[in-house]
Parts: structure tokens; C-alpha cells; sequence
């Protein structure tokens, strides 16, 4: 696979926890980002500004969240702690989200471009998925297993598509580019 790189398992049952008590299932759609709830990111943003390279910030859905806080510190510790990623990664985490994909839906193709994409690196940790959940990178479909840590390659088209019938949620995350990471 040259699109998707499994990376480690993470136990993510206190996140699950606490994300039951947000009540997933009724979080607003949100122009550029979907059903998602955002974690970091620019304060302020529209459709027009999403892919620019915009200051981030810790916001009050991680803040007010000490279980997924843990659970994206327990994933940068993961990543820095192999070798090639120390020398590819600053280890900042840059924008991070809980992805939701309800039942019977896709996420349309697409690519993640400009300044704040090229130097980022993005990592998918599945939260609550089901065997239907499928995401496409290129010519790749690949089924993210829950608590799988999943480096998925950007800049190029991606879709991704839930066939069953429970929604899906995932920790998405970027990290920094290195000076010279090609990650």
C-alpha cells in the first residue's frame, strides 16, 4: 500500500466515553468540515478560508475534553517514537477533528491542496467504525480498523464512503512537516 501506513493501536475506550456524552448524532453539519466536531483548528474560518494556512489553536471541544486530549498526546508520542518519523515530523500537531460519516453516506472525491496541506502530514484513529466504512485514496480502498493509528497520504484524490448502516467517527489529526519531510 503506498496510501495508507498502519502505524500502532491505541485504546481509545475514555474517549469513546466521553464522546458518547457530546451525543455525536446531533452535532450540526458545518460548511468545509462537515458533521465534524473541531478539536484544533482557526478560531474562525469559512468555506473561502479553510485551505489557507490559518493560526490553530487548541478550542474548547479538546480543551473541555481531557480523554481525547490524552488520546491525541498518546498518538503524537506514537508517531515520534519511530525513528523515520522524528526525522520526517516536527511532531506539532497542526488541525485536528472528530470525522463523523453517518450511515449511507460518502464524502465526495476530493484532494487536500495548498500551503497549510503541503506541510502537514494527515493520520486517521478510528473511534467507532463498522466493516461497511471504507476509505479511498487513488486506486486504494482501505477499512480503518477501530483503534488502528492509520498515517493516509494527502495531495492526492481522496473519498471515503459509510455502507452501513451506524455512523462512523474518526480521530483525524495533521502533523508538521519536517524542513525536509517528505512524509
Amino acid at each position: 500500500m503506498r496510501n495508507f501506513l498502519p502505524a500502532t493501536y491505541l485504546d481509545t475506550l475514555d474517549a469513546l466515553a466521553e464522546l458518547h456524552s457530546r451525543d455525536p448524532a446531533s452535532w450540526p453539519a458545518r460548511d468545509v468540515i462537515g458533521t465534524s466536531l473541531l478539536l484544533r483548528g482557526p478560531r474562525e474560518f469559512t468555506p473561502d478560508t479553510w485551505l489557507e494556512d490559518l493560526p490553530i489553536e487548541d478550542l474548547e471541544a479538546l480543551t473541555e475534553a481531557p480523554a481525547l486530549t490524552r488520546l491525541l498526546a498518546e498518538a503524537q508520542r506514537a508517531i515520534m517514537a519511530d525513528w523515520k518519523c522524528r526525522a520526517l515530523l516536527t511532531g506539532r500537531i497542526g488541525r485536528a477533528m472528530i470525522w463523523r460519516l453517518d450511515g449511507r453516506t460518502t464524502i465526495p472525491w476530493h484532494i487536500a491542496e495548498g500551503p497549510y496541506h503541503e506541510r502537514t502530514v494527515r493520520f486517521h484513529l478510528p473511534l467507532v467504525t463498522n466493516p461497511r466504512v471504507l476509505c479511498y485514496v487513488q486506486d486504494e480502498t482501505l477499512h480503518l480498523t477501530q483503534g488502528v493509528l492509520c498515517h493516509v497520504v494527502k495531495g492526492a484524490p481522496q473519498s471515503a464512503g459509510n455502507f452501513g448502516n451506524s455512523m462512523a467517527l474518526h480521530l483525524v489529526f495533521d502533523m508538521e512537516r519536517g524542513v525536509t519531510g517528505h512524509a
